[in-house]
């Protein structure tokens, strides 16, 4: 807790090409539950029965409503991501490689591609998506790469 404590991650937005993510500082990780694990209720907060116990949402993006989720419970600390109505789904096997995978999203967004060029009229810039697949694709395999991929930019 004390090396936490001295490099806490407050503030972070990573910016990915559309919508910044959020990254959960220490202090705002149980407010982040809210609406995913647990519902306002007027005596308080309120379990959601159907949101396991052992999925902790880690990131969303600034508007919330597409969480990304760390699985306590499972070896390696899969990551798993949302958005719309369905369940979660997994991005990468072990929280290790869903960190590898998202700097190299961001090096390739922000070092090779202007930030906002990752898109033209007829959607993601293909040279962009092959770009991303050759270097996250051996990372996360291929179905969490598309899965990866459909998160971000779907």
């Amino acid at each position: 807790m004390l090396f936490y404590n001295a490099c806490e991650p407050l503030g972070v937005k990573l910016e990915t090409g559309l919508t910044p993510l959020k990254l959960m500082a220490l202090d705002d990780l149980e407010k982040a539950q809210v609406g995913y694990r647990w519902s306002n209720a007027a005596g308080g907060l309120v379990s959601l029965a159907a949101w396991p116990e052992q999925h902790v949402v880690i990131m969303d993006d600034i508007g919330g409503g597409k969480p990304l989720i760390a699985v306590t419970g499972e070896p390696g600390l899969p990551v798993y991501a949302n958005y719309g109505a369905g369940p979660p789904f997994e991005v990468a096997a072990k929280f290790a490689d869903f960190l590898i995978a998202l700097a190299r999203l961001i090096d390739i967004v922000h070092g090779e591609f202007c930030i906002f060029d990752v898109f033209d009229d007829d959607g993601v810039v293909e040279a962009f998506r092959s770009r991303t697949q050759a270097e996250i694709e051996p990372v996360l395999g291929a179905e969490n790469f598309g899965r990866f991929f459909d998160y971000f930019y779907g």
